[in-house]
This record gives structure tokens, C-alpha cells and sequence, in this order.
């Protein structure tokens, strides 16, 4: 587990955010809060599509940046990732088509153009959400 200053984290449970699209559960976050310096991990669960992260443990977003829901959308389907997101960053990520377009955070933690190849991707900040669910195609 990553350290808070010199000494290691004391996490704890902190709440949980559901995402859902269309009606149906497309996932959850187990969201942990260090009682020291309040930086805050997260733990995913996939109810609809099956790409889980690759990462084991807790990992912090890092300075100055914020956990964030990257979704894209379209009639077709859904595809989402939790990323560390701070405004100006581009962001790399599997999109529901092959060539993914550019996805740039704004001064407002949004996407900065939203829509493009008929596809939607939006960035929903986890502490916004936190013991909430989130209809992803309302947030």
C-alpha cells in the first residue's frame, strides 16, 4: 500500500457508488478514505462489460488529481474506467471504437469536446457520488 508522508495509510471504508446505464447496474465502487491525510482508493466491481483494471491494491490518484469515471457511450454499448483526472490531462483509453478520439479534461474536471464519432464520454468525479447511484447517461 502506498504511504501517507513517512508512515503507511490507515484506510478505512469510507462508501460506495453504483453506476448504472440504462436502467441496470453497470458497476460499483468501494470507495477508502486514509484517516490520516484523507486521500481516498477505490476497489471496482463489472456487472456489464468484463475489462476489470489490472491493478491489485490500493493506489492513490496522486497530487492534485481526483478519481474519475471515464465513460463513453452509444446505442451500442458502454465502456468505462476509473482514472486518475485532473484538468488540462489527455486521457488513453479503450473506447467502443477502434480509434479512439482525443479525450481532454477541462478547467471544470469535465471532457472538454464530449461528443464525437457519435460516441459520448464524460468524466464522473467520485466524490461526488459517494453512497449514491449514478445514472451515467444523466450525470
Amino acid at each position: 500500500m502506498p504511504d501517507c508522508g513517512h508512515d503507511p495509510h490507515d484506510v478505512v471504508f469510507y462508501g460506495a457508488v453504483n453506476l448504472n446505464y440504462e436502467g441496470k447496474i453497470a458497476g460499483s465502487l468501494d470507495i477508502w478514505i486514509c484517516k490520516k491525510c484523507r486521500d481516498t482508493f477505490f476497489e471496482e466491481k463489472r456487472f456489464i462489460d468484463t475489462k476489470p483494471t489490472t491493478d491489485l491494491g490500493f493506489r492513490g490518484a496522486g497530487d492534485g488529481a481526483k478519481w474519475g469515471v471515464l465513460v463513453c457511450y452509444n446505442k451500442s454499448g458502454l465502456n468505462w474506467v476509473v482514472l486518475s483526472v485532473k484538468p488540462g490531462q489527455n486521457l488513453e483509453h479503450k473506447c467502443l471504437v477502434e480509434t479512439a478520439p482525443h479525450v481532454g479534461i477541462g478547467p471544470n474536471w469535465k471532457v472538454a469536446d464530449p461528443n464525437s464519432a457519435d460516441i459520448t464520454h464524460k468524466v464522473i468525479l467520485v466524490e461526488h457520488h459517494i453512497n449514491k447511484a449514478v445514472e451515467i447517461t444523466e450525470a
